[in-house]
């Protein structure tokens, strides 16, 4: 085979929390918060496929952008969507990110059951807290005893 191929393709799946885990995400801005979270992947060229949370925090399944570090597409995912979360949501310096985060690799096979999971988060978190959830995560990816 002579010809080079060039083929990279990683879907992760991020969760963020608002700073201290104040539930500040309410109802009438999540729809909001999402497409500015959305809006702000693209402009970091990566690929959102689905964006859902609850008031304290939210989940990404995206396509990795091959050109930047992980760790500096979350960095310019929490700055730039802070300052627009704040300008059109809060009018004030009042919103944040945690610095802290989690992201798992995602396979193309696991794809849709993620999805699903993210699309359901109102109802998963009736039933678990999110340090619940949090350790569930990090036990199925062997972080966590």
């Amino acid at each position: 085979m002579t010809e080079k191929i060039k083929g990279i393709k990683i879907w992760v799946h991020a969760i963020m929390c608002t700073q201290n885990k104040l539930p500040i995400i309410s109802p009438d801005i999540e729809a909001k918060v999402h497409k500015i979270l959305d809006e702000e992947l693209k402009n970091i060229g990566c690929i959102s496929e689905i964006i859902n949370g609850t008031s304290d925090h939210v989940h990404l399944v995206f396509q990795l952008n091959e050109l930047l570090a992980l760790n500096e597409i979350i960095k310019q995912l929490q700055a730039g969507s802070s300052l627009v979360i704040n300008q059109e949501c809060f009018q004030a310096a009042s919103f944040g990110w945690n610095e802290d985060y989690l992201v798992f690799g995602i396979s193309e096979s696991q794809l849709s059951k993620v999805v699903e999971y993210v699309k359901t988060q109102k109802d998963q978190h009736k039933a678990k807290s999110f340090v619940k959830e949090v350790n569930e995560f990090l036990k199925l990816h062997g972080l966590l005893q």
